[in-house]
């Protein structure tokens, strides 16, 4: 108990301002208790140089090797990749993600603001995504594990290992410990990169679920005053354009927001399409048709298509809430507003029809479609090795 006290104070002093009664703080504070500690940050920069050197070290001596022994040491490759990148986005953008909550949570509206209906919908979508985000992490420790697995044929899977018995003799047992623990803590990583996207893109998608939600009171509103000649009433008219203004206000600063978001997006995108795809390929290729390695095989294709759904349903969640957004202004009674109102809707339409959409660098976006491309490299880059006749 005292150690999550420490960790919510921790997490708590790193934010200038924090939105009060966070029903995701647990996706914020657990990557920190992983990945910000004194003793977890010198150990990644220890394990990202390991990794750089071993991978350097398999270079060289895959240099001397049968080239047929490519694909079965691409998992190398992607561990790599999955490493450097997963660290490489949290500790070098950790200062652009603090200024990116800091500057914008103080301008977002309370998750309570629209009344206890509303916020219970949230409540039960919040409690839906901390329960997947804590599966990807007790997903990410069994592939972790499955990886670990390969006992009796280790060094035809890792080309690391195989350097390890051939090269360092009596310290073998010692350096393929550490290379195994390695991966746990890499599961952790990745795991956690989520959790820290998840946290951001979700507020961000709970924004815009009640912005949503303030259009359709703002629409009930007009239609039952529409009796009442309210387009005449100036005091009624003052008020609709209040809240008009205030929606305009939090939807420009979401498209902010979604901005800066996309320059984080990139490292963990490009972990999940150039693993994946490494990854997926070479256990569908190249491993032997055993039990054992069919098995790992299937296990761990589960367990990518889990992980990737966490990246890809916070971005498909995102686009769907955007566009709820400009279906409620399109049916906004305007013939009941004021000219000064329609004119805040007009410029609010034209805003709307950009979608805030999480991507990288505008190439790649995360959605259901993501998902499509990915399996279509894996079909791809197997058609290209069949081909080859590698």
């Amino acid at each position: 108990m005292t150690l999550v006290r420490k960790l919510q104070a921790a997490a708590t002093n790193a934010f200038e301002i924090r939105i009060k009664d966070d029903i995701l703080a647990e996706l914020f504070n657990w990557p920190f208790l992983v990945l910000d500690s004194k003793w977890s940050t010198k150990f990644a920069v220890f394990l990202t140089v390991y990794c750089v050197f071993e991978t350097l070290a398999c270079a060289l001596v895959y240099s001397t090797l049968d080239v047929n022994m490519m694909g079965t040491y691409a998992i190398v490759i992607a561990r790599f990749a999955t490493t450097f990148c997963s660290f490489f986005s949290f500790f070098t953008k950790r200062k652009q993600y603090f200024e990116i909550i800091n500057e914008n949570f103080p301008h977002f509206w309370p998750l309570q603001s629209l009344g206890k209906s509303t916020f219970n919908r949230i409540k039960m979508r919040a409690s839906s995504v901390k329960f997947y985000s804590f599966l990807n992490v007790v997903v990410m420790l069994i592939g972790a594990v499955i990886l670990i697995s390969f006992t009796q044929d280790e060094s035809e899977v890792y080309l690391s290992v195989k350097i390890y018995k051939d090269y360092v003799n009596k310290w073998t047992t010692g350096f393929v410990m550490f290379f195994y623990v390695s991966f746990i803590y890499i599961g952790l990583v990745v795991a956690a990169i989520s959790f820290v996207l998840t946290y951001t893109a979700f507020h961000l998608i709970f924004q815009c679920f009640l912005l949503n939600q303030k259009l359709k009171q703002i629409n009930d509103s007009i239609v039952e005053n529409e009796q009442k000649q309210a387009k005449f009433d100036e005091k009624y008219q003052s008020f609709i354009y209040k809240e008009l203004i205030s929606c305009v206000k939090l939807h420009q600063r979401l498209i902010f927001f979604g901005k800066r978001i996309n320059h984080l997006v990139y490292a963990p995108l490009l972990v999940y399409i150039f693993g994946g795809i490494v990854v997926g390929v070479a256990l569908i290729y190249y491993l032997k048709s055993s039990v054992q390695h069919i098995f790992t095989s299937l296990i761990l294709l589960l367990i990518a298509l889990i992980n990737s759904t966490t990246f890809v349903i916070n971005g498909q969640m995102l686009e769907n809430e955007a566009e709820n957004i400009y279906i409620s202004l399109t049916n906004l009674p305007w013939y009941s507003l004021n000219v000064q109102n329609r004119r805040v809707v007009y410029v609010m339409l034209m805003q709307s029809q950009k979608i805030i959409h999480m991507s990288a660098s505008g190439l790649v976006s995360l959605n259901y479609q993501l998902t499509i491309v990915f399996f279509r490299c894996i079909y791809t880059g197997m058609t290209f090795l069949v081909n080859v006749g590698l």
